[in-house]
């Protein structure tokens, strides 16, 4: 097999580039769906193919493009941009074949893109890309090609329809509704009367929501009719996913996930957060926080994520530790809803995914705490 040359596009190489494309670019409309849920996904993706296809063609039908070619088979490609006016060129997108990723290709595609612009007269290049961990590959690249990111975050929301808000009538139990909005069971031990269960937030119940906050409530603030609890929500992240024990249709344990870009020594790194871990009083003592914590971490693995990070009070760092997790000797920064910056008294905990060790520095959850 040859090197890859790289070439101008030809009119010819339109239908190969959209193929390669859509190749390439299926993990991470799967990073998509699991980052935003089924819902929001849909909204945005309804059919994710067609609305790419249609983008690929209009951008190398619009702007400049080079094709990469190893014995004449198109396997990478990068579309570019060139503003005469603010003299900025941007990589406006790029694609290597799955067949021929991790070869260094994205890297000689991101070098030919800065030359073209070099040679244009632009001073400065731009290149912009997702921070779910689909992208992951791809900010790897730009960075080791001399690219600074800026931290940005797009929040979506459905809102409720008419007929949303006509379903959700009074009096709905929660022992009726509580299966409603689960996706994939995790473990199961009917024999035993529970079951425990992975929830999306995006379409979490009303009525499941609150059976969480109630084993969240009773376990951290000790009184279950604290009217002000609502009001310190504003100061944790919502979690994208829920993992519970039920028993009976009754919530009886709880721990939540989510997903989020942080700073580490002052470099965006992407891990799972988990926290929320609270059993019902009635159910201590069957191992129920240790299968959902360990069932969060078994998804964050899933999704590629190299850390699952946590805080954690002093005396509960034996529990983790016995699980495999590591304590981190730095200071952790928070956000609160007031902007707010402040120091955790918890210690970070982390574990990891794969190879990669935890980095050093200074940990920024970049948000609110969770």
């Amino acid at each position: 097999m040859h090197s890859p040359l790289i070439r101008v596009a030809k009119m010819r190489d339109n239908d190969p580039i959209i193929d390669l494309s859509l190749r390439a670019w299926r993990p991470v409309f799967e990073s998509y769906k699991t980052v935003w849920g089924r819902p929001l996904y849909d909204r945005f993706y309804p059919d994710w193919t067609a609305t790419q296809a249609s983008d690929v063609a209009n951008a190398i039908n619009a702007h400049p493009t080079w094709v990469a070619t190893v014995d004449e088979t198109i396997v990478g490609f990068v579309n570019v941009t060139f503003n005469d006016q603010t003299l900025t060129g941007e990589i406006y997108m790029i694609a290597v074949d799955p067949g021929h990723q991790r070869r260094g290709l994205g890297s000689r595609l991101t070098r030919h893109a800065l030359s073209e612009m070099r040679l244009r007269g632009m001073t400065l290049a731009i290149v912009s890309t997702g921070g779910d961990p689909g992208h992951g590959p791809a900010r790897a690249t730009y960075e080791r090609s001399g690219f600074a990111p800026f931290p940005q975050m797009l929040y979506s929301m459905l809102l409720p329809t008419n007929s949303d808000e006509q379903a959700e009538m009074p009096g709905d139990a929660t022992a009726d509704r509580i299966g409603l909005g689960v996706e994939v069971p995790a473990e199961g031990n009917s024999a035993q009367g529970w079951r425990l269960e992975r929830i999306d937030y995006s379409v979490i119940e009303e009525s499941t929501y609150r059976s969480i906050r109630r084993v969240l409530t009773a376990a951290f603030e000790d009184d279950e009719d604290d009217e002000d609890d609502e009001e310190s929500l504003h100061d944790f992240s919502d979690f994208d996913h829920w993992f519970v024990v039920v028993e009976d249709n009754e919530v009886i344990a709880v721990t939540g996930l989510l997903i989020r870009q942080i700073l580490v020594g002052g470099k965006l790194i992407a891990v799972a957060g988990i926290g929320g871990v609270a059993t019902d009083a009635r159910h201590r003592s069957h191992r129920h926080a240790s299968r959902l914590v360990d069932a969060a971490v078994r998804f964050a693995g899933e999704l590629d994520l190299p850390f699952v990070l946590l805080q954690c009070v002093s005396n509960l760092v034996p529990f983790y530790t016995d699980r495999g997790w590591q304590e981190v000797p730095e200071s952790l920064l928070c956000r609160q809803s007031d902007g707010q910056t402040y120091s955790s008294s918890e210690l970070p905990m982390v574990i990891s995914l794969g190879s990669t060790t935890w980095p050093p520095g200074l940990i920024d959850m970049n948000g609110l705490p969770w």
